[in-house]
């Protein structure tokens, strides 16, 4: 085992790179079950996945030139939910794997250092998760509709850095970007809000594709781009001249026909200029109209080129690994959060196995604390159902509230639910 390794991936690296003792990159995935969750065969289960799952179970190690992945030894990672959601991850330190699997009554969660992989990957790991545990509770689950089997060996494209496959020498491009108008509510210290959101995807197509001529993501993010123009136009010490940005992630794999389990998603920055903005079709109409320019395969295909040719270049090469990481972290606040408003991640519709459909009510995902934004919002759908999740670090709930009164008017609310949580700053 001393001798099997793992390069990061290239995204992985920079969020390695950007962490700090008191922070890391954290996010989950949730499944709502129809039936209770028995402690002692979750953790049956997570042990069972590690030979399937190899870079997931994994532990940083820091090394002269790259940090790299090494295999964990300690499975022990399976705990009643009850702290802070997405609290820090211990990473480089200790015999744990750089992930976690909570549960509580009939949910169970996964949540990852953002190094481990993205959401589609953690997506995939929870279903056959899941899977697993529904077999071990007695019943039967086809591995089939992206739920892996657990007696198969890992394959090499699951574990590869899909970066590295679709790069291309170009002509570099400029990172120069506006920034974003940032909304700067006072943050609170040990503090995450999290509001739930259900919505009938009938009912969200529909309006999208009769009233819009949208996909699903594009209605939802003009829907979130609006809760900032209102709150824009409504704050006296607001950036004159500043765009609300909203940060989409693309999911590279359908465009490279990829099978890897590691990150593999480039980001676009949607821009709305709030005095242009008078409506909220008007914001969904902007929106549409920028993610259908920014997200083009030649375009994809250079963002992602740039990022490999800079990891690439001969003096990364040959520069001791703090140096690069003094840049990487440069780089992530200037030319990362910075550039954006907030995130809006769609996960899209998850599909599994006929046979486990029974035992589902839903899925769900949170992003995690980020040092710079204060909101985060993300959507996942399975069945009719769409959950969307509004994140922050704040109790002023003017987004919410911009963003719940837009949806209500649209006439596509199903329940909210709300919750806030107190965190420990410890990371396990």
């Amino acid at each position: 085992m001393s001798n099997i390794y793992y390069p990061l991936d290239n995204a992985a690296k920079i969020y390695t790179a950007a962490m700090n003792k008191k922070w890391n990159s954290v996010f989950n995935v949730s499944v709502y079950l129809k039936i209770k969750v028995n402690p002692a065969l979750l953790k049956l289960a997570v042990r069972e996945l590690a030979p399937r799952f190899p870079t997931f179970y994994t532990q940083l190690h820091k090394g002269f030139f790259w940090d790299y992945l090494i295999p964990a030894t300690d499975f022990d990672i399976v705990s009643e939910a009850t702290d802070y959601p997405c609290r820090p991850i211990a990473v480089g330190q200790g015999k744990k794997p750089m992930f976690r699997v909570l549960y509580s009554d009939n949910k169970i969660t996964a949540e990852f250092f953002h190094s481990v992989t993205d959401g589609t990957g953690a997506i995939t790991y929870l279903k056959t998760l899941t899977a697993r545990y529904i077999e071990l509770a007695g019943g039967t689950i086809e591995k089939t509709n992206g739920v892996l089997d657990p007696n198969e060996p890992a394959q090499s494209n699951e574990m590869a850095d899909a970066f590295q496959g679709v790069y291309k020498k170009s002509k570099r491009q400029s990172r120069n970007e506006k920034n974003a108008y940032q909304y700067k509510p006072k943050r609170e210290k040990n503090f995450l809000k999290t509001t739930n959101i259900i919505l009938p995807i009938d009912k969200l197509k529909e309006n999208a594709k009769e009233k819009y001529g949208c996909t699903v993501t594009e209605y939802l993010a003009g829907i979130y781009a609006y809760a900032f123009v209102q709150q824009y136009k409504s704050y006296e010490n607001r950036q004159p001249g500043l765009p609300v940005k909203i940060s989409v992630p693309v999911n590279l794999r359908p465009y490279y026909n990829s099978k890897t389990l590691r990150n593999f998603a480039t980001f676009v920055n949607v821009c709305v200029y709030p005095n242009k903005i008078h409506s909220l079709a008007d914001s969904i109409n902007a929106v549409k109209k920028e993610m259908r320019l920014l997200i083009q395969m030649k375009k994809l295909q250079k963002t992602v080129s740039q990022n490999v040719a800079e990891e690439k270049m001969l003096i990364t090469k040959i520069a001791p690994n703090i140096l690069k990481k003094l840049v990487m972290k440069f780089c992530f606040h200037e030319f990362g959060e910075k550039k954006y408003t907030s995130p809006f991640s769609n996960l899209g519709f998850v599909d599994v196995p006929e046979t486990m459909r029974p035992y589902i009510d839903r899925f769900e995902s949170v992003i995690g604390e980020t040092p710079f934004n204060c909101v985060y919002c993300t959507a996942v759908g399975f069945g009719n159902k769409l959950s969307v999740t509004v994140s922050s670090v704040t109790k002023e709930n003017s987004i919410e509230k911009y963003f719940i009164d837009s949806i209500k008017a649209e006439g596509i609310i199903s329940g909210i639910k709300n919750a806030e949580k107190q965190k420990k700053n410890t990371a396990a």
